[in-house]
């Protein structure tokens, strides 16, 4: 069984990336100002959101899981089914709501987490205007470097590199476009290094030789011939290219879906950002994941409504001589599945309400026999993860039983209340929130001083409630 609620924090990155268009070429120009016998310009195609991939701590059990987007108002936008711990929606920059449902062993909801709220913003690439101090002291175990400038978020990662030495920075403070980083240079020779800042989805910026350790003669800032900027993995020619990105937090879930990363890499189209979005989203910036918290024991229950057909046959002599053993009637069950019955169990638990009315066929000379069952039993299901599962029944219940004849058997037994068992099998078809059940039984009932036992068949239809 899949938990009944998932326990952690649903946090959101959500990368966008930033088209731009080329400029017409001078043929088109002069086309758009009417040359004689230059082809009219095409309309142009309608822009088509950018993917972004949405990333979740996956839950122990979980099938399948839901994907509920809305508007920031509330009207419902996307919505889809996937078996991994990650999807990739279509969305532009803007605010949105998200929900996430587990789906059980046999595809039916276990939990969902609240709404959460999503901003989908558009960013530059780092662009500092200050990096102080840069004479730095040889052999220090903490230097803390005060970054500030265009494009400094929350989410911004800082390292230092000189020839082979790479030293990542710890984010300790700042606000806004202001951001403190310590770095362990106690290892570090002394020399010029260069600053890498790095956004998620690959937004970075290298200025070189930044900061100096031992060296006097080094100027304050980022100002001056020693210390140059430039895009990493950018190309001689090719556009800088502003990444969007989420850097706001969305609110605790009060669900706790696990935590999520957004991440959209692949959608950058600009040749001069990829290099530094494959380099930026391994090893800078790796998803933080908080473990997910035990899950609740609840009972979690869901109720399918059944209706369907039943047939079968008498198998006791004493009724056979008098009647025709084959008999038919409709079936109306409500189940009230549960899933908080021995947690950790691979078998799914319900319990069945079940209401079953049958209309059987007579012999001559005249008459008729109708009876009708209530019953309530239990039923187990097979863990199987495809649509179809075995269904175990079992159970009693009580038959009412009528006799009316022409030929006097009515005025024996006209009306009759006795106790009834059954059990039976089957094999059910699920998928979504609808059921086919096909399946073959025994029913046994105390009627008079004689134990009567059926066979039967049945074919049930079930709507999830």
């Amino acid at each position: 069984m899949c938990p009944d609620s998932l326990r952690a924090a649903l946090l959101a990155f959500i990368f966008a990336a930033a088209a731009f268009s080329c400029p017409a070429s001078l043929a088109a120009q002069q086309a758009s100002v009417g040359v004689p016998g230059a082809p009219s310009p095409e309309a142009p195609a309608p822009a088509v959101p950018a993917l972004r991939r949405i990333e979740w701590e996956p839950v122990e059990g979980a099938r399948a899981y839901e994907i509920e987007v809305a508007t920031a108002a509330g009207a419902p936008l996307h919505r889809s089914r996937i078996e991994t711990n990650w999807a990739e929606l279509p969305l532009d920059p803007g605010s949105y709501r998200i929900r996430i449902t587990v789906l059980n062993r046999f595809l039916k909801p276990s939990s969902s987490s609240a709404w959460s709220e999503l901003s989908v913003i558009r960013v530059e690439k780092p662009d500092p205007s200050l990096v102080e101090p840069r004479e730095l002291p040889s052999g220090s175990a903490e230097i803390q470097l005060r970054i500030q400038g265009r494009g400094i978020y929350e989410e911004t990662r800082a390292r230092l590199e000189r020839g082979g030495l790479v030293v990542e920075g710890l984010r300790a403070g700042g606000s806004g476009n202001l951001a403190l980083f310590t770095f362990d240079l106690s290892r570090a020779p002394p020399g010029y290094f260069d600053l890498f800042l790095v956004n998620p989805a690959g937004a970075s910026n290298r200025l070189r030789a930044a900061v100096v350790l031992d060296a006097p003669e080094a100027s304050a800032g980022v100002s001056g011939p020693a210390a140059t900027a430039e895009v990493a993995g950018a190309a001689e020619g090719l556009p800088e290219v502003p990444v969007p990105v989420l850097h706001e937090k969305p609110a605790d879930l009060e669900g706790d879906v696990g935590a999520a990363v957004l991440d959209e890499a692949q959608s950058v189209t600009e040749p001069a950002i990829k290099p530094a979005i494959e380099t930026a989203i391994k090893p800078e910036i790796e998803p933080s994941v908080e473990p997910a918290k035990p899950a609740d024991k609840g009972f979690n229950p869901r109720f399918v409504l059944a209706v369907g057909w039943t047939g079968g046959t008498l198998l006791d002599s004493g009724f056979t001589e008098r009647y025709e053993p084959g008999y038919a009637g409709g079936t109306l069950r409500m189940l009230a599945e549960f899933g908080g019955f021995f947690p950790g169990s691979v078998l799914a638990r319900c319990f069945a309400l079940e209401f079953a009315a049958e209309g059987l066929r007579y012999g001559s000379p005249s008459g008729a026999l109708t009876a009708g069952l209530l019953g309530a039993g239990f039923g187990l299901r097979t863990p199987f993860r495809f649509p179809v599962n075995l269904v175990l029944r079992f159970g009693g219940g009580a038959s009412l039983t009528e006799i009316a004849s022409s030929s006097g058997l009515g005025s024996d037994a006209p009306l009759t209340l006795d106790a009834s068992l059954y059990g039976g099998a089957g094999l059910r078809w699920t998928m979504d929130r609808y059921s086919l059940t096909l399946g073959a039984g025994w029913v046994g009932t105390f009627y008079l001083d004689a134990f009567v036992n059926q066979a039967r068949a049945e074919l049930l239809l079930g709507f999830g409630l």
